[in-house]
């Protein structure tokens, strides 16, 4: 599976959310595209950092994450894959300004991306050791999650 994220300008700049967008990076084997930055979304040094050309990415990625993104790619210069699996985090995850805003998205988190991401790194944390435990048909899987402080606890579906 390859995971591939777009991680771009809205808060980027705070030093703060760079250096735990590459920690989670790192942890989750997390390749990151920019497109068009504005500010550092990540040590362009860091090992998990893919350039500026999304073109490539988005043919190949199995999942997506969008982060802070207005423009996350030109759809007319560079067609998505339609069986890419996209999440997005935004503070206006619906971007209801956006009349045209038309870009995949399987799951939309509205939230602060420093706390939604800040979660993401500690529950993956606490599940790096853990194995799976698959339904009956092989096709979800769970994990007992222990209690992670300052994690808030939420059930969510996908469809």
């Amino acid at each position: 599976m390859r995971i591939r994220a777009w991680l771009l300008d809205t808060v980027a700049h705070r030093t703060a959310v760079a250096a735990l967008r590459d920690e989670l990076a790192r942890f989750a084997g997390i390749q990151v595209v920019e497109f068009n930055p504005l500010y550092v979304n990540l040590p362009h040094d860091s090992p998990c950092h893919g350039g500026f050309a999304p073109a490539k990415a988005l043919i190949e990625a199995d999942v997506g994450l969008m982060v802070d993104v207005d423009v996350p790619w030109i759809p007319s210069d560079m067609p998505d894959n339609p069986s890419t699996w996209w999440a997005q985090i935004d503070v206006d995850a619906e971007k209801r300004n956006f009349p045209m805003w038309n870009f995949p998205g399987n799951l939309r988190l509205q939230g602060d991306s420093h706390r939604v991401l800040s979660d993401l790194l500690a529950v993956l944390k606490a599940i790096k050791d853990k194995k799976p435990k698959l339904s009956d048909d092989g096709k979800t899987a769970s994990f007992d999650l222990p209690e992670i402080p300052d994690v808030p606890r939420k059930t969510i579906e996908f469809q």
